[in-house]
């Protein structure tokens, strides 16, 4: 009996809009049977970590699984700019429990510096612990 054939690769980018799980599995991670079926087996622990919830007619939303990847990759960071021109880093400070701020607010300029490896400049006003 031979092995059976995969169906040929596919790009994110050839799916239509919502696709079935094998199609999108295809997608990702190659024609290969053992790869698709490890694919589809990590399915709700991807789902946990942000992978769309696929629809149950439709299918899954394709672009949205492609936005997951790029932002678990570090291709499209995920910041949050509020009015107040603060950047807002949606993960809360580890520490000694103490703290109960669960968000880490930062200046563009803070920010920036640390990016640059230069001290950060010294912050004028309010304090938001």
């Amino acid at each position: 009996m031979t092995a059976p054939k995969s169906r040929p690769f596919l790009t994110l980018d050839q799916l239509p809009l919502f696709a079935d799980d094998r199609d999108v599995a295809r997608a990702v991670v190659g024609p290969d049977l053992e790869k698709i079926r490890h694919w589809l087996a990590s399915v709700p622990s991807l789902e946990m970590s942000g992978l769309p919830k696929r629809h149950t007619v439709y299918g899954r939303y394709v672009p949205a699984v492609r936005v997951f990847y790029e932002r678990q990759y570090g291709i499209d960071p995920m910041v949050i700019v509020t009015n107040d021109r603060h950047l807002e880093r949606p993960w809360s400070a580890r520490g000694n429990g103490r703290s109960k701020s669960p968000v880490v607010w930062e200046t563009d300029a803070e920010i920036l510096a640390k990016l640059a490896d230069q001290p950060a400049p010294k912050r004028k006003g309010r304090r938001l612990d």
